[in-house]
C-alpha cells in the first residue's frame, strides 16, 4: 500500500479555517450598495454580528464615513461600524478613506495635497452631500449611542492615531476595536489598553504557517481577509 503525504498548504489552510471559525470572525457587508433592498439579517446562523463598513451604505452611496450613514445604519440595528481615519495636513484625524478617489467622490473635485482641519471643515459644510465625521464629531456620536462600537482602519501612523483616539474616546478600551496590519503591533496596541484587536491580513507578507504561529500566540477578537485571499487559499 502506498501512502500519500497531504500537501502542506492544504493542511495549513484547514487549520487556519478551524482557528478562524473559533474566533468571532467579522463579516463586513453593509458597505455594499446593492444590499440596501435585500432582506438580510444583521446576524448569520452562527450568531456572528455583521459590520457596517465605512459607516455602512446610504442611498446607494458607500465609503462615506458620514454621520448620515451612521445614523441610518444605527436605526437599522447595526452595532459594529468600521470607520476609516486619515491625517489632515496639520496632523488631525478625520474619517475619510483616502485623499484621492474617496475625496473626489465625496466632494466632487481633486486636491493636490491633504487639507488642514479648517479647510476640511469648510469643504464639509458646503461641498459634500454628507457630513463626514471627524474624530471629534465621532466622539459625540458615540456618547449619544452608547451601544455601538467602532472598528478602526488607519493606514498611516496607526499606533500614533490609536494613542490619540485613546485620549479622546470615553471607554475606548472596550468600544474601540483597532485593526493591526502586522503582529509586531499587537503588544503595543494592548499596552495602550485596547481589549479587542483585529488582525487584518492584506498587508501581511507571511505565508499560512506564519499566520498560524501568530494566531496561536495572539488573543485576537477576529481575523479579516479579502474574499480573494480566502478563495485563493481554499483552491
Amino acid at each position: 500500500m502506498v501512502s500519500v503525504k497531504p500537501k502542506r498548504n492544504v493542511i495549513c489552510m484547514s487549520k487556519l479555517i478551524r482557528i478562524i471559525i473559533l474566533i468571532p470572525l467579522l463579516l463586513i457587508f453593509a458597505c455594499e450598495s446593492d444590499i440596501e433592498n435585500k432582506n438580510i439579517g444583521l446576524e448569520n446562523k452562527n450568531n456572528i454580528k455583521r459590520v457596517a463598513h465605512a459607516g455602512g451604505s446610504i442611498e446607494g452611496d458607500t465609503y462615506t464615513n458620514s454621520h448620515e450613514a451612521l445614523d441610518y445604519n444605527i436605526k437599522r440595528g447595526f452595532e459594529l461600524f468600521e470607520i476609516d481615519f486619515s491625517w489632515t495636513k496639520d496632523q488631525q484625524l478625520v474619517c475619510i478613506h483616502d485623499w484621492d478617489r474617496s475625496f473626489k467622490k465625496l466632494f466632487g473635485f481633486q486636491i493636490k495635497q491633504r487639507p488642514t482641519m479648517e479647510a476640511f471643515k469648510k469643504f464639509n459644510q458646503g461641498m459634500s452631500k454628507y457630513n463626514i465625521c471627524t474624530l471629534h464629531s465621532l466622539k459625540y456620536l458615540m456618547e449619544k449611542n452608547k451601544h455601538i462600537k467602532i472598528i478602526t482602519d488607519i493606514k498611516e501612523k496607526n499606533l500614533r492615531a490609536l494613542r490619540i483616539i485613546a485620549k479622546e474616546i470615553k471607554d475606548y478600551d472596550s468600544r474601540i476595536i483597532p485593526q493591526i496590519y502586522h503582529p509586531s503591533e499587537y503588544k503595543r496596541v494592548k499596552k495602550l489598553g485596547y481589549k479587542n484587536i483585529i488582525w487584518t491580513l492584506y498587508k501581511f507578507s507571511g505565508d499560512n504557517d506564519c499566520v498560524l504561529e501568530q494566531v496561536d500566540y495572539l488573543k485576537l477578537f477576529a481575523i479579516t481577509m479579502t474574499k480573494k485571499e480566502l478563495k485563493r487559499n481554499l483552491e
